[in-house]
């Protein structure tokens, strides 16, 4: 069983965290990242502050270059239950995250941006 971030901290504890971060780095999005352990994904950071302006697919190497991964294996990265497109920018992401959540009475208070990993065999 995967163990996620929301399950780890309090709804109070990331709410403050979000806040906080929000009013200090209003130019950046904050990321946590969750994956699939039983992949053998080994993400030694979960907490991410990204730039608005970056593209998804340059975040998903950056990522890349964190996790403890076979170059046989390919990253995907997964927002909401959607596959993200490389070409999309964190910032417009963010935004749309936010809207869904607000828009499906799901908005708790917590600002962050969750993203999952899994992995694939990309030789067979």
């Amino acid at each position: 069983m995967v163990k996620l971030y929301k399950d780890e901290v309090s709804l109070s504890t990331r709410i403050n965290e979000s806040n906080r971060v929000l009013s200090k780095y209003a130019d950046k999005v904050p990321i946590i990242i969750d994956c699939d352990r039983e992949l053998d994904i080994i993400v030694k950071k979960r907490k991410f502050l990204v730039p608005r302006d970056v593209s998804a697919s340059y975040l998903i190497s950056l990522i890349r270059n964190k996790v403890n991964l076979d170059s046989k294996k390919a990253i995907f990265i997964f927002c909401n239950n959607q596959i993200i497109q490389g070409q999309k920018m964190v910032g417009e992401l963010y935004q749309t995250y936010m809207n869904d959540l607000i828009v499906s009475k799901k908005f708790n208070g917590d600002r962050f941006l969750y993203f999952y990993l899994s992995c694939e065999n990309t030789f067979g």
